[in-house]
């Protein structure tokens, strides 16, 4: 072999060797079951940053005006051990690309981290895209339940943690998945992490926020159909699901 083609290929290999090792220094955390929700989402609001509607950051601050639809997301907290969150209140809100979404917690990521560096789940949220219980799952990671039947959506929202040059910190991640299989595996169909330049999910002072692309859930505006959010924290509770209709419209 040339001296120049040995020296090329060792290069892309001493590359590929150093973008594995530091994708293996992320460590997500482990996956768990979710369940229910309840919805009226109208769009847009005014004051959109770039083509997104809201800026991304975690600060409720942006959905001022906007009521919460629910009050309490899942169970009220109680009982919650020191690795648990609590979702406090949801909001929706929605343009022609994106359902957007708001969530009050406590502990936020950056407070949890602090006394439980480790990875855990926020909760799922369960879509009806089609508005019929007849057709979609008949559970969800391998828990056959009515609460799971007619979804075919499933956003699963973990939170992980990342190891950087030495620096450890918070992430919190979501994937959606189609009920095929259960809604594992190889059905992801989006995924975005609080940690990637350039997100659709963030975390901050006030709860975690992101973008649901409607392109990835087969939606588009109008529509209306069933929600279920599960809250991780009371997840095995009947109380700790929410259930709900969605509308989303965009108002011109």
């Amino acid at each position: 072999m040339p001296k120049t083609c040995f020296i090329v290929g060792l290069s892309i290999a001493l590359v590929i060797v150093s973008l594995s090792c530091k994708k293996s220094e992320k460590v997500e955390s482990v996956e768990i079951p979710p369940e229910a929700v309840r919805i009226k989402v109208e769009g847009p609001a005014s004051g959109t940053t770039g083509s997104l509607l809201f800026k991304l950051d975690g600060k409720v601050e942006d959905w001022a005006g906007i009521e919460p639809f629910w009050a309490e997301g899942g169970a009220p907290g109680q009982d919650l051990g020191e690795s648990s969150i609590d979702i406090k209140s949801v909001y929706f809100k929605n343009d022609a690309r994106y359902l957007y979404v708001f969530m009050r917690i406590f502990p936020t990521i950056e407070e949890r981290f602090k006394k439980s560096p480790s990875g855990h789940i926020v909760g799922n949220l369960f879509l009806d895209t089609d508005n019929n219980p007849k057709t979609g799952s008949n559970a969800a990671e391998g828990r056959e339940s009515d609460l799971y039947k007619g979804y075919e959506i499933r956003v699963w929202i973990p939170v992980g943690v990342i190891n950087i040059s030495g620096k450890t910190s918070p992430t919190v991640s979501y994937e959606i998945y189609t009920h095929e299989g259960g809604f594992r595996g190889i059905n992801v169909v989006d995924r975005q992490d609080s940690l990637d330049t350039g997100s659709l999910m963030a975390h901050g002072p006030d709860g975690i926020e992101f973008a649901l692309k409607l392109e990835a859930m087969k939606l588009t505006v109008p529509a209306t159909f069933r929600v279920m959010l599960a809250e991780y924290s009371h997840f095995d509770e009947e109380a700790g699901h929410s259930v709900g209709q969605l509308t989303l419209e965009v108002v011109k």
